[in-house]
C-alpha cells in the first residue's frame, strides 16, 4: 500500500461526563418584603423509592407553595437532588494531502455526540408548573459534518 494513502491522518476528540447538576426549585415570591424572595416549602424527602424516569424525576408532593409573608422552609438549590447524568464524545478525523507546487487538500469529518448518548435536560423545578418534577427536553443528538479545504 502506498505511503501517501495511510500517512497524514489526524484524530482528535473531546469527552465530557458529569454526575448531573443540582436541581433548582422555584416558588412564587409572596414575602412582600423588598429584596427578599421566597423558596418552596419542603414537606418531606423528595427522593423516590421506586427509581427515576423522565415523567417522575423526584417526588413532586415533597414541595409546596409557601404561605404569604413567609420565606419557605426549603432550599433554592437542593444539593443532594440532582438532574440526570450526562456524557458525550465529540471526535474529528482529518487528512491532509500535499501536491506539487504548494497545493494541498485537507479533508475533515467532525462528529458531535458520536455514540448518540441521550442527553436529558434538568427537570422542571417550578412548584406551580404543570410539568413540575418532569424532564421535558433533551440535548443535541448525534450530528456530523464533512469539510474540504483546498489551499494553493
Amino acid at each position: 500500500m502506498p505511503a501517501f494513502i495511510v500517512a497524514n491522518w489526524q484524530i482528535a476528540g473531546v469527552t465530557s461526563y458529569g454526575s448531573g447538576l443540582p436541581i433548582v426549585i422555584t416558588a412564587p415570591g409572596s414575602t412582600y418584603l423588598p429584596g427578599i424572595g421566597a423558596v418552596a416549602d419542603r414537606l418531606h424527602d423528595p427522593h423516590l423509592k421506586h427509581g427515576q424516569n423522565p415523567e417522575d424525576w423526584f417526588d413532586a408532593t415533597a414541595y409546596g407553595v409557601p404561605a404569604p409573608f413567609t420565606v419557605g422552609t426549603g432550599n433554592r438549590i437542593e444539593p443532594d437532588l440532582r438532574g440526570p447524568a450526562y456524557g458525550q464524545w465529540d471526535m474529528g478525523l482529518a487528512r491532509r494531502q500535499s501536491f506539487e507546487r504548494g497545493v494541498s487538500l485537507e479533508l475533515r469529518f467532525d462528529a458531535v455526540n458520536v455514540f448518540n448518548n441521550r442527553q436529558l435536560s434538568p427537570p422542571n423545578g417550578g412548584v406551580t408548573g404543570g410539568t413540575f418534577a418532569q424532564i421535558t427536553a433533551s440535548g443535541q443528538a448525534r450530528s456530523g459534518q464533512v469539510k474540504a479545504r483546498l489551499t494553493w
